[in-house]
């Protein structure tokens, strides 16, 4: 059996409804985690079954994973898709999916080509032929709840940000492969993405919020760190991307000290070993932790 998982915060109904019709088609049963303003149940799609756990407050992505993972272990699911809500699926998706589970032996994640609405092409993943990776995005992938289980779970210290590339890592680790399939693109949506050019040179600049600036650069130190015995050049491809991160606020973006001290408090924080993920209670940054969009 197979669960169709959405985490949501504040989201767009359109985009949602859209999602839980495509779901309904293509899983056993749906299962939403809120972690925002309760989910008004007037403008649910009225002809889909599922269930809804309401967090009392936003507990962050990896959290809500692991509740809906939970869920599935209880409740005898073999598969977990895992989606956000900035994600659009297609008619037949999950069954492509779920043959690369057929195909391959002892795979824990399948997931697809990424491809970004506001950029027109696959920016976020682009393979050519079905194959191992080491991630794949957490929206849109499907999973194999008893590798998620050995691996772990989710790890609740991210809060946002890097929580697919840890999952991926920590499967692998656990004796799986993480697979991603050229058969299928995912229309994801990541920031506000938007191409600049600086010195003869194309950068996409996301233009997150300023709090995801603070998510990002912590835990992307933390990954390093907690990942460390993979060698000096995967330390050094996250500390150039960190570099590259504040090259970017600092050239092209708005609000550039506000998101410059949240890239410094991150800095710290990781140094402090600080997970608490109070950054949006506490930066004054609160009413711009929407959704993965920002």
């Amino acid at each position: 059996m197979i669960l169709g998982a959405i985490v949501t915060y504040n989201p767009d109904y359109d985009i949602l409804n859209f999602n839980l019709k495509k779901l309904d088609e293509q899983v056993d049963h749906i299962l939403i985690v809120n972690n925002g303003v309760k989910i008004n149940l007037d403008v649910i799609n009225q002809n889909v079954q599922l269930n809804i756990i309401e967090n009392e407050e936003n507990v962050g992505i990896a959290k809500a994973l692991n509740i809906a993972l939970d869920y599935a272990f209880i409740n005898n699911y073999e598969y977990i898709l895992t989606m956000d809500q900035d994600s659009y699926l297609k008619d037949g998706y999950v069954e492509v999916l779920l043959n690369h589970f057929n195909k391959n032996e002892k795979v824990g994640i399948v997931g697809p080509n990424i491809i970004e609405k506001e950029l027109g092409e696959n920016k976020l993943s682009n393979v050519t032929e079905t194959r191992p990776v080491s991630h794949v995005i957490t929206s849109g992938s499907l999973n194999l709840v008893q590798a998620l289980k050995d691996a772990g779970g989710f790890d609740n210290k991210l809060f946002i940000d890097m929580v697919d590339l840890d999952i991926s890592y920590r499967v692998i680790d656990a004796g799986y492969q993480v697979i991603q399939t050229s058969d299928l693109t995912l229309e994801h949506r990541i920031g506000a993405p938007v191409v600049r050019k600086f010195l003869f040179k194309k950068h996409i600049v996301r233009h997150h919020a300023p709090f995801r600036k603070y998510f990002f650069v912590r835990n992307r130190l933390y990954i390093a760190f907690k990942y460390r015995k993979r060698g000096f050049k995967f330390i050094f491809i996250h500390l150039v991307g960190i570099l590259y991160f504040t090259f970017l606020v600092i050239i092209f973006e708005k609000q550039k000290l506000k998101k410059l001290r949240l890239i410094l408090a991150g800095i710290i924080d990781f140094l402090r070993g600080n997970y608490n993920n109070k950054i949006i209670n506490t930066k004054g940054v609160q009413n711009e932790n929407t959704c993965d969009r920002c």
